[in-house]
């Protein structure tokens, strides 16, 4: 009879198996591929939820151990490097306000009595739901209308939600000089999709291609210049792209595009990359081609940081290098002055970190303060 009365508790307890799936939430999916490259087999990769995730959930976005009620066991889930739009995809807190932990998603009932949300956070619909014309009420189909409410910082305007994530993350002041305006939605590395505080340190080839968009919450100003930084934290002097006099486009709305040579607009932008230079001494390089970051044994913090102006950035030429009001980025056979991306360690180089360059003369009359930024996690 004790054992009988316990398995009416399980069957009341647990679910039919039939309802389960591999990994709790729609946008996450579990993992496959093992340590030593082979595929596991059922419902993912084991794991053990007391060990780090790095050395075990490997191809996984923001991976996490979780308990599996098919297997009845331990697997790995990362969330979906390429949603598909089918309604399924992650929510997302509107206008740059923050969701709980950043980077996670606690869903919510708007309809319930019950204060589904943690202390400071309200149930709110997410920004990636399509409404229907006819009633208002949300398309299933499409974003994240399967999963349309999500727990959001409650009364936190989008400058708020940015100040609030680079200072508490210790990004600002000590990094970045100032926080930006607000967060940046999504960054794009091909088809890759990257989101505020995503951990993509089990994906190692996710940035072999260059940035090429970035979603932002506002609309682009027709005729106004975007410039881009892009920079890992953690060393403060890998330059992954610094672009700048990106003309701004308001028929392609919030998302920016990276434009690659040759550039076609006048003034034409101009890039420049700092990045470490493995076939020599292990100083750093100044390198006007994209090259992807070395290799971390540890996640890396890379920021991205767009800011904007009414005028282009006035570029220095071989003829005035040395004209304080100009930015330089000249390679040094080109230059008889400093160039202000060059390492020091290099010669002709007035570059030592981001964060100098920054909160430099140059950088803060030519750049200022980010109209917006994220940070993400990856060991490359």
């Amino acid at each position: 009879m004790p054992f009988l009365g316990l398995v009416c508790i399980l069957s009341l307890a647990v679910p039919s198996f039939g309802v389960f799936t591999a990994c709790t939430d729609s946008w996450r999916t579990e993992t496959t591929l093992t340590i030593g490259g082979a595929s596991a087999k059922g419902e993912g990769m084991q794991c053990n939820p007391k060990l780090p995730m790095g050395g075990q959930c490997l191809q996984s976005i923001n991976p996490s151990c979780d308990f599996n009620y098919k297997s009845f066991s331990y697997r790995c889930c990362g969330d979906l490097a390429n949603p598909p739009n089918n309604g399924n995809d992650k929510p997302k807190c509107p206008s740059g306000t923050l969701n709980v932990n950043l980077n996670s998603v606690v869903r919510c009932v708007m309809a319930s009595d019950d204060d589904t949300c943690p202390n400071g956070f309200k149930c709110t619909t997410a920004s990636n739901v399509e409404r229907s014309s006819v009633n208002g009420t949300v398309n299933p189909d499409v974003g994240a209308g399967k999963n349309p409410h999500l727990c959001c910082k409650a009364s936190t305007s989008p400058s708020v939600a940015a100040l609030e994530t680079f200072e508490g993350e210790g990004l600002a002041p000590s990094v970045v000089p100032h926080s930006p305006d607000e967060l940046i939605d999504t960054v794009y590395f091909g088809k890759h999709h990257v989101g505020l505080a995503d951990d993509w340190s089990a994906m190692p080839d996710m940035m072999a291609a260059p940035l090429t968009s970035i979603l932002l919450h506002s609309e682009q100003i027709n005729g106004h210049f975007y410039h881009v930084l892009m920079f890992d934290a953690s060393t403060n002097k890998d330059v992954i792209l610094f672009m700048v006099n990106i003309k701004g486009r308001s028929g392609e709305g919030k998302k920016l595009t990276i434009p690659v040579p040759p550039f076609t607009d006048e003034p034409k932008p101009a890039v420049a990359y700092v990045v470490y230079d493995k076939n020599a001494d292990g100083s750093y390089i100044y390198s006007e081609k994209y090259v992807a970051p070395k290799h971390n044994t540890s996640p890396h913090r890379f920021i991205v940081l767009v800011f904007k102006s009414v005028a282009a950035i006035p570029l220095a030429t071989s003829a005035d290098d040395k004209d304080p009001s100009k930015l330089n980025l000249l390679p040094s056979s080109q230059a008889s002055h400093k160039t202000d991306f060059w390492p020091t360690s290099k010669g002709f180089g007035a570059f030592s970190t981001v964060s100098d360059f920054l909160r430099g003369e140059k950088g803060q009359q030519l750049l200022g303060k980010p109209i917006a930024g994220t940070f993400f996690y990856l060991t490359t």
